[in-house]
């Protein structure tokens, strides 16, 4: 069945994802409108099988009404977007996925006045490097053009929910340490700046006291910030 070209968009970007939030699909194709043509046009995908939904719980209990609706492929959307490999949907709402997804949603809101264009974004497996014989494997891979200033940023986000262990994260830093000292390979014009989306302020002090036990060098490479911080104002990192 044929499918308008923001509809598609939306299929495939809950592909890339793997889920979206309702409110995420709003923030990214339905900006400054109404909730009525969002909630329509998932409607709508979703009846076709393009899109299937699983429904968040409400923190607020029975009481505080429906909870969110989570997006991700239904059988239609499976073929248009992977093929014909086997159809194999989440059973469960994923945080890590959606926390994903918001720091997306978060970046792409810099491009609101104007200044600032996502020219390019890649989530797993497709951002996955391998440089210098290890394998980096970031949640999302992002790139940005301040126009005004005629600078371009490269972000490898980490969205860390606070369960990987002190050896777990030194061995990842030392990763992208060694991938950094043979990026002459890497093709890379800017070296992405690595960005830990945290928590708290407790992890965040934590990962901030691991990357000061590396090289001084390495220290630079790396940057921790509350989720709900990011991006900073005008990309002062």
């Amino acid at each position: 069945m044929f499918l308008i070209d923001r509809d598609a968009q939306i299929v495939h970007a809950v592909n890339a994802f793997g889920q979206l939030t309702s409110g995420h699909v709003r923030a990214l194709f339905f900006k400054g409108l109404s909730d009525t043509p969002a909630d329509r046009r998932l409607r709508i995908l979703t009846d076709r099988k393009y899109l299937a939904r699983l429904e968040r719980p409400n923190p607020g209990g029975n009481k505080g009404g429906r909870g969110q609706f989570i997006y991700q492929l239904g059988p239609m959307g499976w073929k248009l977007c992977r093929g014909d490999s086997r159809y194999w949907p989440y059973r469960a709402v994923n945080p890590h996925t959606l926390s994903i997804a918001s720091a997306y949603v978060a970046i792409k809101s810099l491009e609101e006045g104007g200044r600032f264009e996502v020219t390019r974004y890649a989530t797993e497996p497709k951002n996955w490097r391998t440089i210098g014989g290890v394998e980096l494997r970031p949640d999302l891979y992002v790139e940005v053009v301040d126009h005004q200033r005629q600078q371009s940023y490269a972000w490898w986000v980490e969205v860390d929910m606070g369960t990987e262990r002190k050896a777990q994260i030194k061995e990842k830093l030392e990763r992208y340490y060694h991938a950094w000292e043979h990026s002459a390979d890497s093709g890379f014009e800017t070296w992405p700046l690595v960005v830990f989306l945290v928590p708290d302020v407790e992890r965040q002090d934590e990962l901030q006291r691991l990357i000061r036990q590396g090289t001084e060098d390495a220290q630079a490479l790396f940057e921790v910030r509350l989720s709900n911080e990011f991006p900073p104002a005008g990309l002062s990192m």
